[in-house]
């Protein structure tokens, strides 16, 4: 496939022999014009996307045109010269040089206009990147203290939460001896009943007593009628009868009194302490049912605090998942950095090749224009440009990296 470049050139060639062959009764004014409508007219006639491709091969839509008309003023110019110097195919034009000037300036102007607004979009860009930078920045960094503040609310939590379960802990014990009060009560209650059933037979004991004294007494007395009648070898036996009625006497008010208190501990045994009793069990199965709540207790703590924990943990990933993309976020943002510096090489490679464009009207103007050496040269700074391109291609600026560590890369 041609190049386009060489198609341009081709046609000027063929536009510059038309002139030799057709234009040497014209004047040069005339001459120049002639070259100008060949040049256009074999440029309609060049293979449908050759301008399109000297565009792209250019680097600027419209760039093509502008060749175009330098090699038709090329053309013309040499012509001119041609005819001024006596050669019989050519004619002199003073007013090409002046065209050609007139030309290259009104291509400098719009390169300078697109140059402008390149710069200006630079600007813009590079202020609002650096704005999105700040803003970005300054929620990473309440990011951060968000996850810092989470990290200490967690360490407290997990102290709190050690103190909490002591505490429930202890509960838990205080519940396990209220749970053994009912059997530790139950078996109070049975003692009791016991004590009450061995006053209830002292009591049958302390009758027996009464009974026994109660015929002391009547043998008391009966012994000493015995003894009076005896006279005196009775007397001794009288004294010694007299003495047992005292005894029972005694001992039956001896009874009486152990009568009363076994009555009156029957009664603090079998009515204060069996109410008593009676209360506590009522009582202890409400200590029941809080043990029984303190285990509830117990379990409901255990799960809150897993839950938490699960929230820390859930909480915590999302803010460090934020951090990260956050850090993400501002290594992308650096990427206007790579656009600026791409445009700042175009902006150098369209210098060049204005410069270069200067450098060649003004040796058409002296007639010292090597039409030869023009693909080559303009060949060449295309090729640097490519060249410094591909030197900054980038990929995957701001992956990853396998170790999971973040690459921000900077420009």
């Amino acid at each position: 496939m041609a190049h386009p470049a060489g198609d341009l050139q081709e046609s000027a060639q063929q536009a510059w022999r038309w002139c030799q062959r057709h234009t040497s009764a014209l004047t040069p004014a005339w001459q120049v014009v002639a070259a100008a409508l060949a040049t256009m007219l074999l440029g309609r006639l060049l293979p449908a996307g050759a301008l399109q491709g000297c565009d792209l091969w250019l680097g600027r839509p419209g760039d093509s045109l502008l060749l175009a008309s330098a090699l038709v003023l090329m053309a013309g110019s040499v012509v001119a010269w041609r005819s001024s110097t006596g050669q019989p195919d050519a004619v002199v034009s003073d007013s090409a040089p002046h065209a050609a000037h007139a030309l290259l300036a009104a291509h400098l102007r719009l390169d300078q206009a697109i140059d402008g607004k390149l710069t200006e979009i630079v600007s813009d860009t590079e202020g609002a990147a650096l704005a999105i930078i700040g803003d970005v920045r300054r929620l990473y960094d309440s990011a951060s203290t968000l996850v810092t503040y989470l990290d200490g609310s967690s360490l407290r939590a997990t102290d709190l939460g050690k103190e909490i379960s002591d505490s429930v802990n202890f509960l838990v014990g205080i519940g396990a001896f209220i749970e053994q009060l009912p059997v530790t009560m139950a078996r109070d209650l049975a003692s009791v009943e016991d004590v009450a059933t061995e006053i209830r037979a002292m009591s049958g004991l302390v009758a027996a007593v009464h009974a026994i004294s109660m015929q002391s007494h009547l043998l008391a007395i009966n012994a000493a009628i015995e003894a009076t009648r005896a006279g005196p070898s009775g007397a001794a036996f009288k004294v010694i009868a007299e003495e047992m009625r005292t005894l029972a006497a005694n001992s039956g008010t001896v009874a009486s009194q152990i009568d009363k208190g076994l009555a009156r501990a029957r009664f603090v045994v079998e009515d204060g302490m069996a109410a008593g009793i009676a209360d506590s069990s009522s009582r202890l199965t409400e200590v029941s049912k809080a043990a029984v709540s303190i285990l509830k207790l117990q379990e409901n703590f255990e799960d809150m605090t897993q839950y938490y924990k699960t929230r820390f943990i859930v909480v915590t990933k999302y803010n460090v998942d934020l951090a990260r993309e956050i850090a993400d976020v501002l290594g992308q943002i650096q990427y206007q950095d790579v656009v600026r510096q791409a445009v700042e090489r175009l902006q150098f490679a369209t210098a060049r090749r204005n410069a270069f464009f200067s450098e060649t009207v003004e040796q058409i103007a002296q007639g010292t224009v090597d039409f030869e050496r023009l693909p080559a040269s303009m060949e060449a700074i295309t090729d640097e440009y490519v060249s410094e391109e591909e030197k900054h291609k980038h990929s995957g600026r701001h992956d990853v990296v396998e170790s999971g560590e973040l690459k921000i890369e900077l420009f």
